[in-house]
């Protein structure tokens, strides 16, 4: 199948869409403010609730006209340009679409404008999102797009075994699953051998179902860790859809400001040899230009950290937080080449410096600076030995 490839694809649908990034929340607010204003202080009421009755309107409010969700969309416009950039790049050639949890259908019409000899088919459980999806659609003046309201814990009922050679899911399965974006975890390794699948896991095997033999599923879903999404590979497994680590990726990009990046994942039916622990590790460190010196976060700075062995632990400060899960680590070691100040925190944070082994006062200057930043709020435990190390970790 073709792609089109005026201009590129890409910048002429966004420009088609007049959709750009919201620099800022202000900046997000002053526009649709202005623009919408009754519809907009209804939204920052609903967005700013925790009850789950009022999160379950957002999307009708988000939905209510076209005009408002393409301009609600600013909030998360460049996470759809980076994704749909790398979409645009991907060897992907697909003849028949599916698009689970469509919302408004800015992506689904972009995989239609992107593939104009394919047909893309676009679910969402909400009239409100669908009504819009057509419009944009409409609008687009695309013809081989089409919609459907539909929950999708029914879909199989709709199509037959094997429909398509593409399915997508973009932050949408945290909604319909029991998945954790981020799981309460020292280790991923440990985690991923010892953390049980969420219970909902097999609601998966409809994209198998209805994905053809050679098909790909693509999904962007909310896996805010390494962890996280260590897990979801796991239940795509247990589903008999496999990750081909090597064409998954990064992509990097901003929500109003703040500096994000997400796993955009391609999983086929074709098993691998590769266990997950593998694969994140492949993944993670694709893109890192490892140097003797410097500072890693994330995912690469805990595998780093667990390659760069034999250690020894030099000193180690425990954080435990008043009133909270949340706990943090803050610690020192020692290889035969490097000092490593090691950052982990239990729901995913991590950091890592590496630095000469002639650093060491810098080393504990940066313990130091790191450990005081919470002392005032929580409980602080020092220890020396990896004896002591598991002690502070078994007392809370």
């Amino acid at each position: 199948m073709l792609k089109n490839t005026t201009l590129t694809a890409v910048e002429e649908y966004f420009r088609l869409l007049s959709l750009e990034a919201s620099e800022n929340l202000d900046e997000f607010w002053d526009h649709i403010i202005g623009r919408h204003e009754q519809k907009a202080y209804e939204f920052e009421e609903l967005l700013s609730s925790a009850s789950k009755e009022n999160q379950r309107k957002v999307y009708p409010i988000k939905n209510q006209d076209l005009a408002f969700s393409l301009d609600v969309a600013k909030m998360v416009a460049d996470f759809y340009l980076a994704y749909c950039k790398w979409v645009s790049d991907a060897p992907f050639q697909p003849k028949r679409i599916l698009d689970v949890g469509c919302d408004n259908g800015i992506l689904t019409c972009f995989y239609a404008f992107l593939y104009p000899e394919a047909q893309v088919v676009g679910i969402d459980r909400t009239k409100e999102g669908i009504r819009c999806a057509r419009e944009l659609a409409k609008t687009l003046g695309l013809t081989n797009i089409s919609f459907r309201q539909l929950d999708y814990r029914e879909v199989d009922q709709y199509f037959n075994s094997h429909s398509f050679d593409m399915i997508t899911s973009v932050r949408v399965f945290h909604e319909i699953l029991s998945t954790n974006p981020a799981p309460i975890y020292w280790s991923v390794e440990d985690f991923l051998n010892t953390a049980p699948l969420s219970s909902d896991y097999k609601y998966l095997e409809v994209i198998r179902q209805l994905l053809t033999e050679d098909g790909v599923y693509l999904s962007t879903e909310r896996l805010e860790t390494s962890a996280a999404l260590g897990q979801w590979a796991n239940m795509l497994e247990a589903t008999n859809l496999f990750v081909t680590w090597d064409r998954s990726s990064f992509i990097e990009f901003h929500e109003t400001g703040a500096t994000k990046k997400s796993p955009i994942v391609v999983a086929t039916k074709s098993p691998t040899a590769i266990s997950t622990i593998e694969g994140l590790k492949m993944l993670y460190l694709r893109n890192v230009d490892f140097e003797q010196f410097g500072s890693y976060s994330s995912g690469v700075a805990e595998i780093l950290f667990h390659q760069l062995a034999p250690k020894r632990l030099v000193k180690g400060t425990l954080i435990v937080f008043e009133d909270h899960w949340y706990q943090v680590r803050y610690e020192i070691w020692t290889t035969d080449t490097f000092i490593l100040v090691y950052g982990c925190g239990n729901m995913g944070y991590r950091k890592l410096e590496i630095l000469p082994l002639l650093e060491m006062e810098q080393a504990y200057s940066t313990l130091a600076e790191l450990a005081n930043e919470y002392a005032e709020e929580g409980i602080l435990t020092h220890y020396t030995t990896n004896s002591e190390r598991e002690a502070s970790l078994q007392a809370t």
